[in-house]
């Protein structure tokens, strides 16, 4: 039975393909032992895919931008509930089939969710977000702080720095998690004026992120020798630092803003793992 991707927004529903439903879309590190019901015992494949499947399953996790790159205020709540989908590498004999067992995964990661962001003093800010990994029985969780630089001049751009943490969570075979560390520049312009007042507003934003990805396979001991995997960090301090896992990421979009409600748009370009689209609707207070 073929299960279809039912993305809310058009424009997040691109490239998306079907999977099996009668099996979620869990990754199965022991998979990768087997390819077509059959042994397969070709280590530099098998340490290929996982390590691509732990790069572009971290940066689907991660918290990545999606709002305006001012703070919200020491007042400010906001409230949105979004949708990313970030394109895997899942054509015939990829990494993703390979951790799948009927070798048939989406061809994107979907994580429906919802975010909230919270003002504090001296231009600092908290934010969370909660999703589900679709067609999985796995989900996400991040938490970030952010701190303007520079906001609030009329011919300056605003500028945010971000730092955060988010986790694969629910999998019995792979723990990851991802610090996300941010540079985010943009600037808000009014516009709809109706007997001088704004009543709407376009803040568009740039911005640039470094983030370091850590896994474990939670394999025996044995299974992870024959298949020559272990814990990967993309932390440099950390006994299992391996290259590969600290991608940096270029980030675009725009929050849309009309009264109390705001619709968000956002994309996420890794050069080493893959491109994430989001989208949010939510309110602003």
């Amino acid at each position: 039975m073929q299960k279809l991707l039912p993305l809310p927004l058009t424009v997040l529903a691109l490239g998306v393909g079907t999977a099996q439903a009668s099996w979620p879309d869990d990754i199965s590190v022991s998979q990768l032992g087997m390819w077509k019901g059959e042994s397969y015992d070709q280590t530099d494949v098998i340490q290929s895919a996982y390590a691509r499947v732990v790069q572009q399953t971290g940066m689907a996790i991660a918290n990545t931008p999606l709002g305006a790159a001012e703070t919200l205020g020491i007042n400010g709540f906001d409230i949105a509930m979004t949708s990313s989908v970030s394109f895997l590498e899942a054509n015939a004999g990829s990494p993703w089939q390979r951790v799948h067992q009927d070798a048939d995964p989406s061809r994107a990661m979907w994580i429906p969710g919802v975010t909230v962001r919270k003002g504090l003093p001296m231009s600092l800010e908290a934010g969370a977000q909660l999703g589900y990994i679709a067609f999985s029985r796995q989900t996400r969780f991040g938490g970030w702080g952010r701190v303007g630089l520079l906001e609030g001049y009329k011919t300056l751009p605003d500028v945010t720095l971000q730092v955060g943490y988010a986790g694969y969570v629910g999998n019995p075979e792979l723990a990851l998690g991802v610090m996300d560390t941010s540079l985010v520049v943009g600037k808000t312009w009014a516009f709809g004026r109706m007997m001088g007042i704004n009543t709407a507003s376009a803040s568009p934003y740039l911005g640039v992120g470094m983030y370091r990805i850590r896994a474990t396979p939670r394999l025996d001991e044995s299974t992870l020798e024959e298949f020559g995997i272990g814990e990967v960090s993309g932390f440099s301090s950390s006994d299992a630092f391996t290259e590969g896992y600290a991608p940096i990421a270029f980030h675009l979009g725009t929050r849309f803003l009309s009264g109390d409600f705001q619709f968000l748009l956002g994309s996420t370009i890794s050069p080493s793992a893959g491109i994430s689209l989001s989208a949010g609707l939510g309110y602003a207070y």
